[in-house]
Order: C-alpha cells, then structure tokens, then sequence
C-alpha cells in the first residue's frame, strides 16, 4: 500500500514539475505567432515548389531515360536470343558432323566453338582423340592373355585344363575381359 502511494505522490511531483515549466516558457503574442506561422509557411511553399519543380524535370528525363532503358532492354534480349539461335544451330550442325564420322552425339554440346569453323576445329581433334582412345583400349584387350571364343561355337578358346592351371591373377583377368567365359570355365572346373 505504501508503494502505491509513493507511486502517486511521485508522479504528482512530476507533473507538477512539468506544469512549472510550462508557465517558465516564454508566451507568444498573437501577432508573433502569425510572423512565425506566416515565415515558416513562406519557407516550406518554397521548398515544395523546388521540390515540386526538380520533381517536373525528374519526370521529364525519366521518360526519356524509360524510353532508352526499353530499348537497351529489347536490344539485350534480342541479342541473347539470337546467340541462343546460332548456339543452337551451331549444336546441330556439330550433331550432324559427329553423326557422318561415326562419332557420339552426345559430345556436340561439348564440341561446340564460337562459330562453325571453330566447331569443326573441335570436331576434327576430337574425332583423332576419340580413335586413338578407342585403338588403345582395343589394343589392350587383345594383349589381354586370352583367346576369345570363335564364331558362334560354344567351345570355349581356354580348356577347362588350361583354366586349372591358371593363377589367382590370370583368373582375376579373364573374369574381368570375359566374364561370361570365366563362369563356364569355373563351372566346368568345379563339377
């Protein structure tokens, strides 16, 4: 209870304070308070008309400036399509040309230069690196150690003899050329 009081009592001091102060504050006659209302009227008048006339001429040039941002706009997009279009193009015939050599299309995206002769270019490097990789890895199954099957006999170019005596590694190598032979072999050997 006493707290409430104390409560009261210093916020009657306060506002007591407040209202001193306000008597202590200088009192404007009416004419003063019409030089002040009529000098600050005057200044903001004046700041809104510059306002109001920069604003005209912001206007003004925002037009002409929407005008060239639309058009550099337009222009951008135009010139993005069509360097999509040429890509395109560009994409097709390099589809076309692996096509013809034989090569996989799915490279043509990759291929792809900055115009057709570059495309070709890129084509023409890949198709060289593309055999030499094929050759190499031909090459490297032929020196594989093993003879593969014959026409469309089922005999087996390796014996079942030949497979017993074969070690861990040389097993390890033919299950990874030919599996299919592997199995045969490994069943016949185990039965």
């Amino acid at each position: 209870m006493d707290n409430l009081q104390d409560k009261e009592l210093e916020q009657q001091q306060e506002q007591q304070q407040a209202d001193e102060q306000q008597q202590e504050e200088k009192k404007f006659s009416q004419e003063e308070v019409d030089g002040i209302i009529k000098s600050r009227l005057e200044r903001e008048m004046k700041k809104f008309k510059q306002e109001l006339s920069e604003a005209e001429k912001l206007a003004k040039l925002s037009e002409e400036e929407k005008a060239k941002l639309e058009i550099e706009k337009i222009q951008k997009e135009l010139e993005s399509e069509k360097a999509q279009f040429q890509k395109e193009k560009l994409e097709m015939e390099a589809t076309k040309i692996l096509s013809k050599e034989g090569l996989p299309v799915d490279f043509a995206p990759v291929l792809l230069g900055a115009d057709a002769e570059q495309t070709k270019a890129n084509i023409d490097t890949f198709k060289a690196s593309f055999q030499d990789a094929v050759q190499k890895a031909v090459d490297e199954k032929i020196k594989g150690g093993y003879t593969p099957k014959t026409g469309a006999s089922d005999v087996p170019a390796i014996t079942v003899e030949q497979f017993k005596t074969m070690d861990f590694e040389a097993r390890t190598q033919l299950f990874n050329e030919n599996p299919e032979l592997y199995k045969k072999l490994r069943d016949k050997a185990q039965a």
